[in-house]
């Protein structure tokens, strides 16, 4: 992640030459609206909205000292590291890595079977592939709360501020159109987590007249 999406933009001098960037070297021939850089995509994750027994999801406002400070995320975005989240075969195993950014975001405990995937997609901006779902909890927003004013989620500093909303298409429809900048992946899962409990038309009338400010656009020049 270091290495890729957050310094796809960022000057560097190859074989003495003048400035380029990893975007410029790598992606100028391939139409990132279509797919990522198979070369930069080695970055996994998984994406969650996280649903509590009353009713209410949250979403992470991420703090000046993490990766995309002051941006809107999910209320799990965790990449997948092979140290951790390897399963016996040695590949990613999606559930391990969802587990530990509960637990780590969040301060949360996570069964596989609280936890559905149901997409799986491409951010053609960061050239970086992730699973997008939902886990069901038996916490309250209340639990939430407190686990993180006593300090449970070991990477708490990741986020400013968590932003619960009541769980309805409606509610959660204007508090993306009142805030922001949102991160795509953010977007997506939350719209695809919805899809899991409500039906589609009430989802598309919730989010059709409603302006969303992205955190990222594909540049002018790809």
């Amino acid at each position: 992640m270091l290495a890729t999406d957050a310094s796809l933009d960022t000057p560097i001098i190859v074989n003495g030459v003048q400035p380029t960037t990893l975007r410029k070297l790598y992606c100028q021939a391939v139409d990132l609206s279509l797919r990522p850089v198979p070369e930069l995509a080695t970055h996994f994750g998984v994406s969650l909205m996280v649903v509590t027994s009353d009713q209410y999801t949250c979403f992470s406002e991420r703090s000046v000292t993490a990766v995309d400070p002051f941006v809107f995320f999910p209320s799990v975005a965790e990449g997948s590291s092979r140290p951790v989240d390897a399963g016996p075969g040695g590949g990613p195993d999606p559930y391990r890595t969802a587990i530990r950014g509960a637990a780590e975001e969040l301060g949360l405990e996570l069964a596989p079977e609280d936890i559905t995937f149901i997409s799986f997609g491409a951010n053609a901006v960061l050239c970086e592939y992730a699973l997008c779902g939902i886990a069901y909890t038996n916490a309250t927003r209340k639990d939430l709360e407190h686990l993180r004013a006593i300090g449970a989620p070991k990477d708490k500093w990741e986020s400013q501020r968590l932003h619960f909303v009541p769980w309805t298409p409606e509610e959660i429809a204007q508090f993306i159109a009142t805030h922001g900048p949102w991160s795509p992946w953010t977007i997506v899962t939350t719209v695809h987590a919805l899809m899991d409990a409500f039906p589609i038309k009430r989802i598309d009338k919730a989010f059709a007249s409603i302006h969303i400010r992205l955190s990222q656009t594909l540049p002018a020049n790809t």
